[in-house]
């Protein structure tokens, strides 16, 4: 029917499509036919969703590894307020089947912490419902994350703040969960870190000073030099480290 010009974007009175309809009935193998057809992945069902939130809802693995791959939204929200994760967790059973959707979900980059409208995360209403293998993964991915923008943000308190709140924890356990990864605190990183650039900065001007302090014979050793290249390479071999030995004392005894 596909090939003889059925129209695949036909919206019924219910508001289901033929794409629509095949996502929720897991129907993998009609949705791949659809795909060179071009179907309309913005039209909606009558709750607002697209067809890999109900495919998630069921738990259809087949019928969710194929949406996910093409350009439907992952994080789309609907009507209820709730994401293909939220339906994962709020109608889902968390037997393996409901646990490989959510793995092919947040693989595919759904986002763990967009709440209901009540504020409650998918990963408090799968512990809510004992779903422990679901919250597991939802729990691995967000402190993925934590560990991610806490890296790039530590040195603002205010950051820190702002992404505990987006992640709905204190940041006393975005500061314990960075302690548990690396084996150490993250005052202890940070002051780690800002040695590391100060050594490195340090160098720098023990060279510079090396150089200043003996400016004619590195003007030699660049005049010397074929090109910049062996000019650096010199500079860094002996021609030039010797310069920055101190001189043996020669005094008598």
């Amino acid at each position: 029917m596909i090939d003889s010009g059925a129209r695949i974007n036909a919206v019924a009175g219910n508001q289901d499509t033929p794409w629509l309809l095949a996502g929720a009935s897991g129907r993998a193998e009609i949705l791949k036919l659809m795909i060179p057809k071009g179907p309309d992945l913005s039209l909606r069902n009558r709750f607002g969703g697209n067809a890999l939130i109900p495919a998630c809802e069921r738990a259809h693995v087949d019928t969710v590894a194929f949406l996910v791959t093409t350009p439907i939204d992952v994080n789309h929200v609907n009507n209820l307020g709730w994401t293909c994760l939220l339906e994962i967790v709020i109608l889902g059973n968390g037997g393996q089947r409901h646990v490989e959707v959510t793995k092919l979900v947040l693989a595919a980059g759904a986002n763990p912490n967009i709440a209901d409208r009540d504020g409650v995360s998918p990963l408090r209403h799968a512990r809510q419902r004992n779903q422990r293998d679901v919250a597991a993964l939802i729990r691995q991915v967000r402190e993925q994350k934590i560990r991610a923008l806490f890296l790039e943000n530590m040195s603002n308190p205010g950051l820190v703040e702002q992404i505990a709140r987006e992640f709905d924890m204190s940041a006393r356990t975005i500061y314990t969960t960075f302690k548990q990864h690396r084996g150490y605190g993250p005052k202890t990183f940070l002051r780690q870190t800002r040695l590391n650039k100060a050594r490195e900065r340090g160098h720098l001007l023990i060279g510079l000073a090396i150089a200043v302090a003996n400016i004619d014979e590195v003007i030699r050793v660049i005049r010397a030099s074929a090109d910049p290249a062996e000019a650096t390479k010199k500079a860094s071999t002996s021609e030039l480290r010797k310069l920055s030995q101190p001189t043996p004392s020669t005094s008598k005894v």
